[in-house]
């Protein structure tokens, strides 16, 4: 079934041998997120979206190594995570796990509704090619949607936006939430820092500093803190995802500065830090650079 208006195209693919659209499967996504995350088992969850889950075909980009829930009845996922960027536009997706069999033409279509692409932060629609793909006739049998772009897009922040999931449906990390969620991205190299998390263990402040795309090594070592005497870990050789430093603490929190590179700086008010539990606590930004 084709839909059509003036920012949506549809297509709803369900056991069509013919439909060659349905085939595909995104090897080449990032990660799937909030307003407020960048995609491992732990997250940051702002105001407008979710944390992400690492892609199914590829085993993911999970930077933390943190491991994932075990997926609940009809439990979705975005891909990319929330402040990606060198992000495959073709492959804007929202997978469903969980679930046995395939969805259905009509849990599809709600599915693939709720989608939609918009410049960030001015929230303007773009029109977009959605494709909805039962488990039947996708490669590893998950049922998805994926959302492309119809034209090329600027050197500009946008974002995968769900208004809301179906009822029957829930996130894959939130189960007691059909809300909105947002995944924040950009088609271009640009890194940014997408989230920050911190461990407040044994008198140390350990501090993990998450990119949006793989950056060298050099690079990661080479962030900064103001505001903390902080520091870096070794790392690996090859392009990393994400920094460590090990920060002194004498039992408060202040403001601190994180810096990657020009472009790349947050602010993390002491009151901003979510707590997530084991006396760690995750900051996504709200604001990012143009």
């Amino acid at each position: 079934m084709r839909y059509r208006n003036r920012y949506v195209r549809m297509l709803v693919c369900l056991g069509l041998a013919s439909c060659g659209a349905c085939n595909s499967h995104g090897a080449e996504t990032n990660l799937g997120g909030d307003t407020g995350s960048n995609g491992s088992a732990g997250r940051g969850q702002g105001d407008a979206g979710v944390p992400g889950k690492p892609d199914p075909a590829d085993g993911g980009n999970d930077s933390d190594g943190g491991g994932l829930p075990n997926p609940s009845p009809r439990a979705v996922y975005l891909s990319p995570a929330d402040v990606s960027t060198a992000v495959n536009t073709s492959k804007l997706e929202l997978w469903v796990d969980g679930v046995q069999g395939d969805l259905g033409v009509a849990n599809l279509e709600a599915l693939a509704a709720a989608v939609s692409v918009v410049t960030w932060p001015e929230r303007q629609t773009i029109a977009t090619d959605v494709t909805a793909v039962d488990a039947s006739q996708a490669n590893d049998m998950r049922a998805h949607v994926t959302v492309a772009p119809a034209g090329t897009l600027d050197s500009r922040w946008y974002a995968i936006v769900v208004e809301a999931l179906p009822i029957g449906f829930q996130w894959w990390n939130d189960p007691d939430s059909r809300s909105q969620k947002v995944a924040r991205f950009r088609s271009d190299n640009r890194p940014a820092i997408a989230w920050v998390q911190r461990c407040d263990k044994g008198g140390v402040r350990h501090l993990s500093v998450h990119f949006s795309e793989p950056v060298s090594s050099a690079a990661a070592r080479g962030t900064s803190v103001v505001g903390a005497s902080c520091e870096p870990l070794a790392g690996g050789a090859g392009p990393v995802v994400s920094a460590y430093l090990d920060c002194s603490t004498d039992g408060e929190v202040d403001d601190i500065t994180v810096t990657l590179s020009d472009d790349a700086t947050v602010l993390v008010d002491k009151d901003a830090w979510r707590d997530i539990g084991d006396n760690c606590f995750e900051f996504v930004p709200e604001q990012l650079a143009p």
